[in-house]
């Protein structure tokens, strides 16, 4: 994932039409306000420069894994169950970012339009994600109405309005709690499957003791279960 990483930020870098110096510098700008938004001592181990080269190399992953995923899945040339694996990931706890380095980066990237802009890329995933039918709202008033629940108190300028102050999401993660505790969106949720389900191979279920047994009929529902000592085949 590491080597990932990096090729996912060249890309992002490329795709930008900026240089890297800049797209690095704008990080670093935020790298030491971020810093205080991970546990006490957690960072400690890494030096500026290494920890702005982290939030560089995430900010630029997360973004254009976003991107190509909702625009050009082919760009990820990834199998289905490693897609599935990184979208769950991005939503772990431990995995979060702060919300203002993704901000610096994208605004750079999407601020002149490419796929609706960085607001909108980042609504349409939070929507995939939750599965919704098309919002009615805008992002721009779905943080106004209820991510500035989340933890994080400082306001920023982030939508280039001049005239009001809004509160970002502390991450992604945060941004998405938002949304769950949005009562009405919740009221409307769309009943249409998402693409959560993580399809593993034979091999790697064998190696926890998951065998399987071939079947002989063409009925998708003639399935069984069976728990054994050794396993469940």
């Amino acid at each position: 994932m590491e080597m990932l990483k990096v090729t996912f930020t060249s890309k992002f870098v490329d795709d930008s039409g900026l240089s890297i110096q800049y797209l690095y510098s704008k990080v670093a700008e935020v790298a030491t306000d971020a810093r205080r938004y991970y546990a006490k001592d957690s960072t400690d181990e890494f030096d500026d420069e290494k920890f702005t080269q982290i939030m560089f190399l995430d900010g630029c992953f997360i973004l254009h894994f976003i991107f190509c995923f909702l625009h050009r899945l082919e760009n990820l040339k990834m199998p289905g169950h490693h897609i599935t694996l990184v979208k769950r990931d991005l939503l772990l706890l431990e995995n979060q970012l702060p919300f203002q380095v993704i901000w610096s980066l994208m605004d750079l990237r999407f601020g002149k339009g490419e796929a609706g802009g960085g607001n909108t890329l980042i609504d349409n995933y939070i929507r995939h994600i939750r599965a919704l039918p098309p919002r009615q709202e805008s992002f721009k008033k779905m943080i106004k109405k209820f991510v500035g629940k989340c933890s994080w108190k400082q306001a920023h300028k982030i939508w280039g309005n001049e005239e009001t102050e809004y509160h970002q999401p502390a991450h992604l993660l945060g941004l998405l709690y938002s949304d769950h505790i949005n009562k009405e969106a919740c009221s409307n949720c769309s009943r249409r499957s998402s693409d959560w389900y993580s399809y593993r191979s034979a091999k790697d279920l064998l190696k926890v003791g998951i065998r399987f047994r071939p079947n002989w009929t063409n009925a998708y529902s003639d399935v069984e279960f069976q728990s054994s000592l050794h396993g469940i085949n």
